[in-house]
């Protein structure tokens, strides 16, 4: 059995076929340089032939990457079924099923049968690739400062749920640390502060780390004696065997005869490092280089895999396209190589730490069931009591997370990462006005409509407080026309019988007991001219004309499109721009906003959020 998807576009010098499999491929490196390569710009027509179909069909559905993108009209001819595939229909009335596509895209069809049971039929990893040179830089760009922007808190409120849906993707899961996950570099950077503490106290636990004193029995040969004490003599009376003549006089003599003993039963003292706080200093040592140890095998393993990927995509050549994706591998890899060196430095110097002060503390390794006791020693002596401190951090620390680096290296298409880059430039805008977050969720949002699909990869609901507002954050929010979920407190005004919702990307919420005031802004990763042209009339009929607040004391007070691709368009556009409308300022405020890796326009857009809300 042979299932083919066939594609047409006006950059083919003919038809491409491409087999379509039952089971989903695996995304190896070894496949890539075989496999077709699509356009993002192009106009495609397609058609398909099924083999001998199990069942009756009653239905194909054509997805990209998850996403409906068409349908199949199909007849059965020979035995087989053979259909045009019916692209959705973009802008212009052009079908451009592979706009704004930056991975390796998988095209699927889901089979329904007239028994309501379906199957799959999935192409292999196809390479996507576009025209404008902008969007690689812009895209590398915005995916290392999502990367790179370190702060815990705000990654942990985008990339880290409440609702237990999602397994975390820790890697070193640990008994003893509590299931915060934090990030590789925090990890690290923690690593490394142990590290200095080890070797600042190092001079005192070589000169003199604390010990305990016990006492010593043993045989000793007289002549090795450097004292010769009460005691030996008590204990030579009780042991005369342990005497000999002697020729000449002595200490010792009985009866005219001298005599000197051979061997004598000496008391000594003997230090003992073997006390319990050298034990934890060690044994955290080993623990450490163990834990550490774990996190390198592990990068060494995604390196290479990626490195593999990289190589093979960055050896494909098309004259005038880039590939997005390329972009995205080599930022990967960079990434993932430069956390696997900085891994490896910090485990070479730790491994060094460990075996010097092993044997400045010979003592027994334990293992940790817990926390460890802050004993006097550990509360009085300052080398202690730091290495103790720095402990204690590590054990509350958490779990390493891949969280953030994998839900943004899993983001298949721009107009996705644009989404996850203006979440995260509009949570830093908060914490810089210094907003408190106060709780954040993911909710479900119940549509009835099977094209929905809620956010599965981050938190969508963000809640903060600051003295004189409250506000919410709710990213992929669904505006009704019939009733209200998540609280949010806005409706749509009308409906249809095939579109009952408005989903735009974000909508602020503004409030202080006595008034309630809303900010709606979609993103859009499209040019000044395409938005002015295309979407933004859109936005304001469905934000601005048909969504209000309910309520007294209520309303929608600005709509905005965040503007995603690079162009020499000024920051901030307004669509009100008559002089009259200037002077006035009653209207709702809609405009476009410039929010990408080459201008940073937060404080600027927070500016025009107090003008227009609190006015």
């Amino acid at each position: 059995m042979r299932n083919q998807m066939f594609l047409n576009c006006t950059l083919y010098s003919e038809e491409v076929g491409i087999t379509l499999y039952t089971e989903n491929p695996l995304f190896k490196a070894n496949y890539i340089q075989d496999n077709p390569i699509v356009y993002e710009d192009a106009a495609y027509t397609g058609r398909i032939v099924i083999d001998e179909p199990e069942k009756q069909i009653s239905r194909i559905i054509v997805q990209l990457n998850e996403s409906e993108i068409g349908n199949v009209d199909f007849s059965l001819v020979n035995n087989k079924i053979v259909g045009d595939i019916r692209f959705c229909i973009q802008d212009e009335n052009i079908s451009q099923p592979f706009l704004l596509q930056c991975d390796m895209i998988e095209v699927c069809f889901k089979i329904l049968y007239v028994d309501n049971s379906f199957s799959w039929l999935y192409s292999p990893y196809l390479l996507c690739v576009s025209k404008n040179q902008d969007d690689t830089e812009n895209t590398e760009k915005m995916l290392r400062e999502l990367l790179q922007y370190d702060n815990d808190k705000i990654n942990k409120w985008i990339f880290r749920k409440d609702n237990g849906s999602k397994k975390q993707e820790g890697i070193l899961e640990g008994t003893m640390r509590p299931k915060a996950y934090k990030s590789i570099s925090s990890y690290l950077q923690l690593a490394e502060q142990i590290v200095n503490c080890y070797r600042n106290c190092l001079p005192y636990f070589k000169n003199s780390p604390k010990h305990s004193v016990s006492k010593m029995y043993e045989m000793k040969k007289y002549s090795e004696l450097r004292k010769f004490t009460q005691k030996d003599l008590g204990w030579l009376s009780q042991n005369l065997e342990q005497l000999a003549l002697c020729d000449e006089p002595t200490a010792i003599e009985y009866e005219g005869d001298y005599y000197l003993p051979l061997n004598v039963m000496s008391e000594r003292k003997k230090i003992n490092y073997d006390i319990y706080e050298n034990r934890i200093i060690i044994s955290f040592l080993r623990y450490l280089v163990s834990d550490i140890y774990k996190l390198k095998e592990e990068m060494e393993k995604t390196v290479i895999n990626e490195e593999q990927i990289y190589r093979k995509l960055r050896g494909i050549s098309l004259k005038g396209y880039h590939a997005p994706i390329i972009t995205v591998k080599k930022i990967q890899s960079q990434y993932l190589r430069t956390v696997l060196e900085r891994t490896q430095q910090v485990l070479q110097v730790l491994e060094q730490i460990y075996r010097v002060y092993h044997d400045c503390l010979p003592c027994t390794i334990i293992n940790f069931s817990g926390k460890p006791r802050r004993t006097k020693i550990f509360q009085e002596i300052k080398p202690y009591r730091i290495i103790y401190d720095m402990l204690i951090k590590w054990f509350e620390f958490g779990e390493i997370s891949l969280e953030k680096e994998k839900t943004i290296f899993r983001v298949k298409t721009m107009d996705k990462l644009f989404e996850y880059y203006c979440l995260q430039q509009l949570l830093r805008m908060l914490a810089e006005q210094e907003f408190a977050i106060d709780g954040l969720k993911s909710f479900e949002y119940k549509v009835e409509d099977p094209i929905y699909d809620n956010e599965i990869e981050v938190a969508n609901t963000y809640i903060f407080k600051r003295k004189d507002w409250n506000v919410i954050l709710y990213y992929q929010p669904v505006v009704f026309s019939e009733g209200y979920q998540n609280g949010l407190g806005v409706y749509r005004t009308t409906m249809t019988l095939r579109s009952k919702y408005y989903t735009p990307d974000f909508i602020m919420e503004f409030s202080n007991g006595n008034e309630k005031h809303y900010v709606i802004f979609d993103s859009k990763y499209s040019n000044r001219k395409n938005i002015l042209k295309y979407h933004m009339k859109e936005c304001i009929m469905k934000y601005g004309v048909e969504t209000e607040a309910a309520g007294d004391n209520t309303d929608v007070r600005m709509v905005w499109v965040l503007q995603g691709r690079v162009d020499g368009e000024k920051s901030f556009e307004y669509y009100h721009n008559s002089p009259n409308a200037k002077i006035a300022h009653n209207a709702k405020s809609y405009g476009i906003v410039s929010i990408n890796s080459k201008l940073n326009n937060r404080q600027r857009l927070w500016q025009e959020i107090i003008n227009t809300v609190f006015r």
